[in-house]
């Protein structure tokens, strides 16, 4: 049972006492598990594993009652879904920016040590395409400015990913004059 099912067990008690009501609580559950699996409603029917026809739930649809609990239960489904995506979306911009220290260190190393002056080259220009710079007030909050550069997740993806291209790669000779 997921996190959802289990929020949804108040919801469903409202079916209580109703005509079919435990074929309602599962025909809830199975179709609204379906869709957030990316499956169709009518998909979920054709599976077999409903226990009224794909007609039955619609008619059950135009149940008020039915339909308020199927809604109720679908939002708190998505909303379950939305918080679990959340969390691994901030799982992973935690990764990348411990990540950061490391690839920035790298592509300094390379702009500093690299023996070939075309890698260098293009390693301090694929740090400086991808930051960008914000105004912010000085500490004071007097107003005055400083300039700051900031590079985000995405952008420290694509200078590792460029870096690495280019480490060790073939330029033509031009480029040295």
């Amino acid at each position: 049972m997921t996190d959802w099912t289990i929020q949804a067990t108040k919801a469903l008690s409202r079916l209580d006492g109703h005509r079919s009501a435990r074929m309602k609580r599962d025909t809830i559950i199975g179709v609204i598990a379906a869709k957030t699996e990316g499956k169709t409603v009518v998909q979920y029917f054709a599976s077999g594993n409903a226990s009224v026809s794909k007609h039955g739930f619609e008619k059950w649809l135009l149940d008020p009652v039915f339909k308020a609990v199927f809604d109720e239960v679908e939002t708190l489904a998505y909303n379950t879904m939305d918080r679990e995506a959340l969390k691994s979306l901030r799982t992973a911009r935690r990764s990348l920016t411990q990540a950061a220290d490391v690839a920035v260190a790298e592509l300094v190393r390379i702009v500093r040590s690299s023996d070939d002056v075309k890698v260098r080259l293009a390693a301090a220009n694929s740090i400086l395409d991808r930051v960008s710079f914000e105004a912010l007030k000085d500490e004071d909050g007097t107003g005055g400015m400083e300039r700051r550069a900031i590079i985000n997740s995405d952008t420290m993806a694509a200078l590792i990913a460029a870096a690495m291209a280019q480490r060790g790669s073939l330029v033509s000779d031009d480029a040295d004059v």
